[in-house]
């Protein structure tokens, strides 16, 4: 599932920007791209992100499905995976962990990306989060994609080439 975690790498990895200007689609939309030789694309989004906002918050609130999931999984789910924010010297990044586990503080696994501006911890690096700490969760059951909210998100997001481009290169059912 290492392909499967790079191309979400590519499109779905994100800062959190201190922006204080309104939300506007103009800006929602006018994201800033980190171009990385022989790295996906990283895309940022502005802290002040309404629908971003609005689809962590929904992937907080269904973390006990994305438990029963981990603890239980279905025979056809082939991937699941949490996105997590992590934080240094000011800069935020949102980033992917796979080979998940539950523990009392909430979560570790080993990160599934190589971050920009992160640098006390690398992919494949074992990490540990909070429940607070969550900003996504997905699973891949049947080819079809379960939670995903800033994947969504991203996805309405994208010019109809692009949404092209990622399904066929994704390879799962929205």
């Amino acid at each position: 599932m290492r392909a499967a975690t790079l191309l979400l790498s590519s499109l779905l990895c994100f800062f959190a920007a201190d922006a204080k200007s309104e939300d506007s689609a103009a800006n929602r939309d006018a994201t800033a791209v980190t171009k990385r030789e022989g790295e996906p694309e990283v895309r940022d989004f502005r802290g002040d992100d309404r629908e971003m906002n609005e689809a962590m918050s929904k992937a907080r609130a269904s973390l006990s499905t994305f438990e029963q999931r981990l603890k239980q999984p279905p025979a056809t789910q082939t991937y699941i995976g949490l996105k997590v924010r992590f934080e240094e010297d000011g800069h935020i990044e949102h980033m992917w962990i796979d080979e998940v586990e539950t523990t009392p503080e909430g979560y570790r696994g080993r990160l599934g990306n190589h971050p920009v501006h992160i640098k006390a911890i690398d992919e494949g690096s074992a990490v540990q989060a909070t429940r607070a700490q969550v900003s996504d969760w997905m699973a891949v059951d049947a080819g079809k994609l379960v939670g995903g909210y800033t994947v969504r998100v991203q996805r309405a997001r994208m010019s109809p080439g692009e949404r092209t481009l990622f399904d066929e290169s994704f390879g799962v059912e929205f």
